[in-house]
């Protein structure tokens, strides 16, 4: 598991900053309750999108409008857990199978691995 790490950190370092990590302060979402609202209503568009027709512009839009809503609250909550939910919820969102966006969803794991090795610091400390 370390060694996965290290080679993580190693080849980002090999690719450089494609992607600087987001601060995670925002007006809009500086609570828990404020992410926790974020990531239901992220929860809430993913299931409008489940039952929308696979390939159609709505069910796009419904996973565009969940990877903003996990976006503002990975982004504004200064709580661990729910950071750590909405990144991975973006992992997924940004996977093969729902938006197809390989370097977002790269970007979402780095932010993920950061967080949890406590590179990045929560809003409020």
């Amino acid at each position: 598991m370390i060694v996965a790490i290290v080679l993580v950190f190693w080849s980002v370092g090999l690719a450089g900053p494609s992607l600087p990590l987001v601060a995670r302060t925002s007006p809009s979402v500086q609570s828990p309750a404020g992410g926790a609202k974020e990531l239901r209503l992220g929860n809430d568009q993913i299931r409008l999108a489940d039952s929308a027709p696979k390939g159609s512009i709505r069910r796009r839009r419904r996973l565009e409008a969940a990877a903003a809503h996990y976006r503002r609250a990975a982004s504004g909550t200064s709580n661990f857990e729910l950071a750590e939910q909405a990144l991975e919820a973006l992992v997924k969102l940004y996977d093969v199978d729902q938006l197809n966006q390989p370097e977002r969803m790269e970007h979402a794991w780095q932010e993920l691995i950061a967080l949890r090795m406590g590179l990045i610091s929560l809003a409020g400390r």
